[in-house]
């Protein structure tokens, strides 16, 4: 290549005469094929004609080109012949020899591997269709990606970043020391990396896993930071706009500043100028100065955090409607906001709901949603992958498709009625989760310290109880059931298929008659449990809504069929349908009312009405099972004024 930018060079040579300046030196390659210095003016014509044959000059650069001493334009023509870019291993400048030069890669040219530019003063334009693979940025040089793509290793040190477009695709934006880049458009892909660098984004996006090292300086005032941000090695992070996506984190040695407003940490407003989210259970709250809510949670790890207020811009109530692909709306919602998503309408991935509404009636919603002390009612559309409900939340799902891996954190409570959820919804600690219809594709996991509460639907695989989990079985269908060590289960009613109880479970199974290999148990006390401690027998009978069942006790897990291990506790009891005890623990109050509410076919309401506020004589001493629960206070205020009229009460959720 370099033999052909001499013969190219020689008829501007003869034009030019000695004020061209020399194309090689060394194994250095010197792209200045259009002179800028003063003295040519006497050759100004002919190297016009020549340089008009010869470069295919970029539309635009980032910087005026006669403020170079050269300028050239890949794809290159010379002598018939087209260059893409240069040699692999080529510096792209004489060095010390003074001059400067733009360097301009345009739609079709690559660079290829390992060039480097190496003096100040240098510029080096990328746009829209060019390619540079491992390409190197000395001290003093500059880099303007205005579009295309930087791949397979890129390095600026001491050097100049202007990222306003295009793409620094995966594992290859590698920045410092003592460089400083500029983000407003345009997107740095996985893996990235400062070092000792200061790093501007105000727009664009920051791809998953970029790290922030060694003394560097982040300031975010825009654009969008994805998963696993990590602020580390003394670097500074300034957080003031933009979106945030989930596992960001600060080392304790880090310096993490949020500026904006509207704080509140576990939905209380925090006072104190610091902030450290390491408990699993804490959250975050609040709005950034550019007026983006935002939501730091149990997937985010923040150290020392410094809050510092700023004045955040006023809340818009208008309520927002998102109908197609052009409407415009927020990066989330802040406190008394309404938005609904229809029609083809579409909401960003990280899109947070704080103290707002989300009604999604149809459209779509990204991954990474989550919403605080807020309502989200689902009814149709789609909603992606990793949704996740934070404390003070609800969740009402009639209809739509849910993404994999929806989470239901403390304090949160998600109401499903409808819908097809993905695989993998977790009730975690704290969480309720109330089931009366709707399809899981596969599996429902019931962490430590959740209540679930299965009154319909259908769960296509696995239903995990785990340790401290409370799960309430009394509708719908569940293909497999695992009732893990420490978990309790009460089954009540509904279909089970595949049932296994692992060591250290509980298991209480609720109904109207009970039997071993068909013999009845006639001993049994209508509210008085009995252990089963027979293994390798069948228990069938019928539950308290009338549907039959039969377990296999098998005390060895053979991976399919029903299991039930010799330390699990398996009890049975006998309810008397028209006791009006329709949650069937021995005793009829308001909660049986609430379950009759939900579904008016658990018995007659005419029972629960007799018998409310005492306990009928069968089940005075009776053994309640535990169960969690929780209800308004005013539907039992006005259960017991008497009133008949179901309409009339307020359903406690």
């Amino acid at each position: 290549m370099q033999l052909h930018l001499l013969q190219c060079a020689q008829p501007l040579r003869k034009a030019c005469g000695t004020h061209w300046p020399a194309l090689l030196s060394g194994d250095s390659l010197l792209n200045d094929v259009t002179p800028r210095k003063p003295a040519m003016r006497t050759c100004r014509l002919p190297f016009i004609v020549a340089l008009c044959c010869l470069i295919s000059q970029s539309a635009q650069a980032q910087s005026d080109p006669s403020n170079f001493d050269g300028v050239i334009s890949f794809p290159l023509t010379v002598l018939g012949q087209t260059f893409l870019g240069p040699d692999p291993g080529v510096v792209l400048n004489t060095p010390n020899d003074g001059l400067t030069t733009q360097i301009n890669f345009n739609s079709g040219s690559i660079s290829t591997n390992n060039s480097t530019l190496p003096e100040a003063g240098n510029e080096i334009n990328v746009f829209s269709g060019a390619t540079i693979n491992n390409f190197n940025l000395a001290a003093g040089g500059a880099l303007n990606l205005v579009g295309g793509i930087l791949q397979n290793g890129f390095s600026a040190n001491g050097s100049t970043v202007n990222i306003t477009g295009g793409t620094a695709s995966n594992n290859s934006f590698s920045v410092g020391p003592f460089a400083q880049v500029n983000m407003t458009e345009g997107m740095i892909g996985t893996e990235g990396s400062v070092r000792n660098s200061t790093l501007d984004i105000s727009g664009g996006s920051i791809g998953d896993s970029f790290a922030a090292l060694e003394s560097s300086t982040v300031n975010i005032s825009g654009g969008r930071i994805g998963d696993f941000f990590d602020a580390l090695d003394v670097s500074t992070v300034n957080l003031s706009g933009g979106v945030v996506g989930p596992f960001f984190s600060n080392s304790a040695d880090s310096n993490l500043q949020i500026m904006g407003g509207e704080f509140r940490r576990n939905g209380v407003s925090v006072t104190g100028p610091t902030f450290s989210l390491i408990d699993a259970d804490d959250t975050l709250s609040g709005t950034l100065a550019d007026g983006s809510s935002f939501i730091f949670a149990r997937l985010d790890v923040l150290h020392n955090v410094t809050l510092t207020p700023v004045s955040v811009p006023a809340i818009d109530l208008t309520p927002i409607v998102v109908d197609n692909p052009s409407a415009t709306f927020p990066a989330g919602l802040r406190e008394g906001q309404t938005l609904t998503v229809s029609g083809s309408g579409q909401l960003n991935d990280d899109f947070a709901v704080v103290s707002g509404t989300l009604n999604v009636q149809g459209g779509a919603v990204g991954e990474w949603a989550e919403a605080i002390e807020s309502v989200v009612n689902i009814s149709s559309g789609n909603v992606g992958d990793h949704f996740q409900a934070h404390r003070g939340s609800v969740i009402n799902i009639s209809g739509g498709t849910i993404g994999e891996e929806f989470d239901a954190f403390v304090g949160s409570r998600v109401n499903i009625s409808g819908g097809v959820l993905g695989d993998d919804f977790e009730a975690n600690d704290g969480s309720v989760v109330n089931i009366t219809g709707g399809v899981f594709d596969r599996d429902l996991e019931a962490e430590g310290g959740s209540l679930v509460n299965l009154r319909g639907g259908n769960v296509n695989d696995e239903l995990f109880a785990e340790d401290g989990s409370l799960v309430n079985i009394s509708g719908g269908t569940v293909v497999e059931l695992d009732a893990q060590v420490g978990s309790t289960v009460n089954i009540r009613g509904g279909t089970v298929l595949d049932f296994n109880a692992f060591d250290g479970s509980q298991v209480n199974l609720f109904g109207t008659a009970f039997m071993i290999d068909g013999i009845p148990l006639d001993a049994l006390e209508v509210g008085v449990p009995m252990t089963i401690g027979d293994r390798d027998m069948t228990l069938s009978g019928e539950f308290g809504d009338g549907t039959a069942f039969s377990i296999a006790l098998n005390s060895v897990n053979v991976g399919t069929g029903d299991f039930v291990s010799p330390t699990a506790t398996l009890t049975v009891t006998l309810v008397d349908p028209t006791s009006g005890d329709f949650d069937f623990d021995a005793d009829v109050d308001g909660f049986d009312f609430l379950e009759w509410q939900r579904d008016p076919s658990v018995g007659n309401l005419a029972d629960w009405q007799t018998n409310y506020g005492t306990n009928p004589p069968s089940l005075a001493t009776s053994t309640a099972v535990p169960e969690p629960s929780s209800l308004l206070l005013t539907s039992c205020i006005v259960l017991l004024c008497g009133c008949r009229c179901a309409a009339s009460l307020v359903c406690g959720r």
